[in-house]
């Protein structure tokens, strides 16, 4: 029996390639998840607990008129309206506050990935300076170009 021989390039380990909303909605369930444990479950003064309430559970205020507006019409479900409401809108607060840094470091490290290959491109004389050879010019000397795009297209050949 022959064995597959692995690829020179295989790893052992598998990286989980996750999304960002994924990796937001998890971190978005784990802060809500400390908050409420930190709000009801440690014992607080009166003001002290309302405030840790309205810092960490911020979505309250909005759970609290929407549900106010909603047992006017609906009087048995008081409870059930203002708990959903609860959790649903801290939930959005945390994924937003979770999604956010991470798409900011998306684009940051993005930015500098292509800042970094254009600058390899242009040291390299793919992109921007390339020896002209006319005669209104010396020859050897460097000039930019603007159309980076034709260059790009033409694999770096004018």
């Amino acid at each position: 029996m022959v064995v597959p021989t692995p690829p020179a390039n295989y790893h052992h380990s598998m990286k989980l390639h996750w999304s960002d909303w994924n990796r937001a909605c998890i971190s978005a369930a784990v802060l809500l998840a400390l908050a409420a444990l930190a709000v009801f479950k440690i014992p607080h003064g009166f003001e002290e607990g309302v405030g840790w309430y309205l810092c960490l559970l911020p979505g309250a205020i909005f759970a609290a008129a929407i549900s106010d507006l909603i047992q006017n019409v609906i009087p048995q479900s008081k409870s059930i309206v203002f708990d959903t409401l609860l959790i649903s809108f801290n939930f959005l607060w945390y994924f937003v506050i979770s999604h956010l840094p991470l798409k900011t470091y998306r684009f940051i490290s993005a930015t500098l990935r292509i800042k970094k290959v254009l600058a390899k491109w242009t040291y390299c004389g793919v992109l921007g300076e390339v020896p002209v050879t006319d005669q209104k010019r010396r020859p050897g000397k460097l000039r930019r170009h603007k159309s980076v795009i034709l260059m790009v297209v033409n694999g770096g050949k004018m």
